[in-house]
């Protein structure tokens, strides 16, 4: 019978590999974030999302995971991915203006002007200094043609800020 004999070196390497091993496997959802944040940065989309899946799997009940994987499939023009993620969310996080704001843009990219509209609604419902949510209904609303909702709101963004030159 054959006997098995790990040299000292080979000992080492395989000791280090099974390491490198258990240390990927215990990645925590947080692990994950960051990696698809840092992937983000780069416009790396697709491995962004890749992490951000794998951060959703290990952990499916933080908001902004959702919102950040919205984010990158906005940026792929995967509107109605986006929108789903937003949605998530939401539904995580239903008092936060920002997230509501962004699927009201993925909406207006779909042209669901009166889903935008109600999405803008909300954000300044729930933020009503934000000058570029009023700005942005104007948009949604005078694709609309709902000229005189459309001038209300771009005089409500001037007020805001009289220094938008887009209102």
């Amino acid at each position: 019978m054959r006997k098995f004999i790990i040299n000292p070196i080979s000992g080492c390497l395989l000791f280090a590999l099974s390491l490198l091993g258990i240390a990927f496997a215990q990645q925590t959802a947080e692990d994950f974030y960051k990696s698809g944040n840092a992937k983000a940065v780069t416009s790396d989309w697709d491995g962004a999302i890749a992490d951000y899946n794998h951060a959703i799997e290990l952990n499916p009940n933080v908001a902004v995971i959702y919102y950040n994987r919205a984010g990158a499939k906005a940026r792929k023009s995967d509107w109605d991915g986006s929108i789903a993620d937003y949605s998530k969310a939401i539904e995580l996080n239903p008092n936060s203006a920002v997230i509501y704001y962004n699927r009201a843009g993925a909406k207006a990219r779909k042209g669901d002007w009166d889903g935008a509209i109600a999405d803008y609604s909300k954000a300044i419902e729930l933020n009503p200094q934000d000058a570029k949510a009023y700005t942005s209904r104007a948009s949604a609303k005078a694709n609309k043609s709902d000229w005189d909702g459309a001038i209300a709101d771009y005089s409500k963004a001037i007020e805001l800020n009289p220094q938008d030159a887009t209102a």
